[in-house]
């Protein structure tokens, strides 16, 4: 049964969302962009060490994501 929340619906500029799999992470981030559109980048990197300190750097990087998804074992993201 769903409860009824109270929350603020709250818009977030920067968002990065991950879809974890055994083998590899894909990354998709979302930014504001020219005109008021949005800009999306998709990478996808290893589960090895090296490759997932760069992606954590690409996180928090400027320009900087302020809000982050995880998705575990799902089929990944598809850029529109």
């Amino acid at each position: 049964m769903f409860a009824v929340s109270s929350d603020d619906e709250q818009l977030i500029a920067r968002v990065a969302a991950l879809d974890i799999g055994k083998a590899e992470v894909v990354c998709c981030v979302r930014l504001p962009g020219p005109g008021g559109r949005r800009v999306q980048e998709v990478t996808t990197h290893s589960t090895m060490v090296g490759s997932l300190s760069d992606l954590a750097n690409r996180l928090v990087e400027p320009p900087r994501v302020s809000c982050r998804s995880y998705a575990g074992c799902g089929a990944g993201f598809r850029a529109a």
